[in-house]
C-alpha cells in the first residue's frame, strides 16, 4: 500500500489560478474521496497526480518518492474515466488484459490474472462478451477491471459512475467499498455527488474555487463543517441557512439569537462564548434537527409536503425567502397550508459568522 501527499500544489492555466495551494496527506490504504461542485478543480487535481496535467507548482509526492517529473507510466496508478473507454473490437478479458499485454507479460500469466480478476467482479461469464453486448454497469464493472489487472500502488477514479441509472449508481457503490475492503489499496475517487462522497469515503477533501474548504471523515463533516459551505454541501436535505443576530450569550454554552424573522431562539454550541451581543450571525440547522410541534419555537405554514415513504420532506413558510425544510419519518397527518411550529434541536445548531466561519467547531 502507497501513501500519497501533496504539498503546496498549485495549477495555473495563462493567467487563471485553477488550484490555489494544495495539502493533503492520503494515507496508506485510504479512500480518499474529492468532492465539490463543477468546476472547483477536483477533476484538474487528480489529473495532476495521475501525471495527464503539469504541476504548475508544489510538490507531489507518492510512496515517499517526488513525483513531479515522473512519466504518468512509471507512476504506479490505474485511472478510471467517466466513459469506459473499452476497446468495441477486443472481447472482456483482452479488455481487461490489454494492460497487462503491454507490459511484456506471457499469456499465460495474462489468462491468469484476467480470471482471478475476473471472479473478484463477478464478470466470469462475461469474458468471451464484447463491449456492445453488456450493460452499463457491467462495462463499468470491465474498465475497473482492467485497471485493478495492472495491481497498480493507487486506484483513481474520475466520476465513474456518473453514467449509470440511480439503482445501478448505489450497486455499484456498495461494489466499490467491498472492493476497497479486498484489495486494501489506496483509492482516491472524484464525485460531485456527495451521497457517493459520504458513503464511500475513510476521507473526504471538500473543494471549491480551487481552495480545500475542509478534510476529515464523512461523519466529522456533517457534524462540524467548518464553514457555510461545508455545511451547504454535505448532507440531503440540504441544511436550512436563517440570517440571524446574537442578543444574549448564557453561562451554559447556550447563546440566544433573533431570527430575521424576529423571533428569537435559543442555542447551545461549543463556542458559543466567542459570539459578540449584536453580532451578524447564520444559523444553521440541519431538516432531521427539526420537530414539528404544536406550540413549537418557530410557526409556519405547510407549503410543499414530499412523501417518499419512508421519510417525508416539508417546506414550511416561516415568513422568510426561503422555506424551512424538515425531515421527517414516517407519513405525519399534515396537510397543505396547515398552520404548524416547529422546535430546533439546540445542541444540533450551527452558527456561522459573517465570513461564514463555523462558531461551532
Amino acid at each position: 500500500m502507497v501513501s500519497v501527499v501533496l504539498k503546496d500544489i498549485r495549477k495555473t492555466y495563462e493567467q487563471v489560478e485553477v488550484l490555489k495551494g494544495v495539502d493533503l496527506d492520503i494515507r496508506e490504504g485510504e479512500f480518499c474521496v474529492f468532492v465539490g461542485p463543477s468546476g472547483c478543480g477536483k477533476s484538474t487535481l487528480l489529473r495532476m497526480i495521475a501525471g495527464l496535467e503539469s504541476i504548475s507548482s508544489g510538490e507531489l509526492w507518492i510512496d515517499g518518492q517526488l513525483a513531479n517529473d515522473i512519466a504518468p507510466a512509471k507512476r504506479g496508478l490505474a485511472m478510471v474515466f467517466q466513459s469506459y473507454a473499452l476497446y468495441p473490437h477486443m472481447t472482456v478479458a483482452e479488455n481487461m488484459g490489454f494492460g497487462l499485454r503491454l507490459a511484456g507479460k506471457t499469456k499465460a500469466e495474462i489468462a491468469q490474472r484476467v480470471r482471478d480478476v475476473a471472479t473478484i467482479l463477478q464478470l466470469e461469464t462475461l469474458l468471451d462478451r464484447k463491449p456492445k453486448a453488456l450493460s452499463g454497469g457491467q462495462r463499468q464493472r470491465v474498465a475497473i477491471g482492467r485497471a485493478i489487472a495492472r495491481d497498480p500502488k493507487v486506484f483513481l477514479f474520475d466520476e465513474p459512475l456518473s453514467n449509470l441509472d440511480a439503482e445501478l449508481r448505489v450497486r455499484m457503490r456498495i461494489e466499490l467499498a467491498r472492493l476497497h475492503e479486498q484489495l486494501g489499496t489506496t483509492m482516491i475517487y472524484v464525485t460531485h455527488d456527495q451521497v457517493e462522497a459520504m458513503t464511500l469515503a475513510d476521507k473526504i477533501v471538500v473543494l471549491d474555487g480551487g481552495i480545500v474548504q475542509q478534510v476529515g471523515s464523512p461523519l466529522e463533516l456533517y457534524t462540524r463543517p467548518a464553514n457555510r459551505f461545508v455545511a451547504g454541501f454535505i448532507g440531503s436535505p440540504k441544511m436550512n441557512f436563517i440570517e440571524a443576530e446574537a442578543i444574549t450569550q448564557g453561562n451554559d454554552a447556550c447563546s440566544t439569537i433573533l431570527l430575521a424573522n424576529k423571533r428569537q431562539l435559543k442555542v447551545r454550541t461549543p463556542a458559543s462564548g466567542s459570539l459578540k451581543q449584536g453580532e451578524a450571525v447564520t444559523l444553521g440547522i440541519r431538516p432531521e434537527h427539526l420537530t414539528l410541534s404544536e406550540h413549537g419555537a418557530i410557526p409556519g405554514e405547510i407549503e410543499v409536503v414530499e412523501r417518499l415513504g419512508s421519510e417525508t420532506y416539508i417546506h414550511l413558510n416561516i415568513g422568510l425567502p426561503l422555506p424551512l425544510v424538515i425531515k421527517v419519518y414516517g407519513n405525519p397527518e399534515v396537510r397543505l397550508h396547515q398552520a404548524i411550529a416547529v422546535d430546533v434541536m439546540e445542541d444540533q445548531c450551527h452558527l456561522f459568522d459573517s465570513n461564514e466561519h463555523s462558531h461551532s467547531r
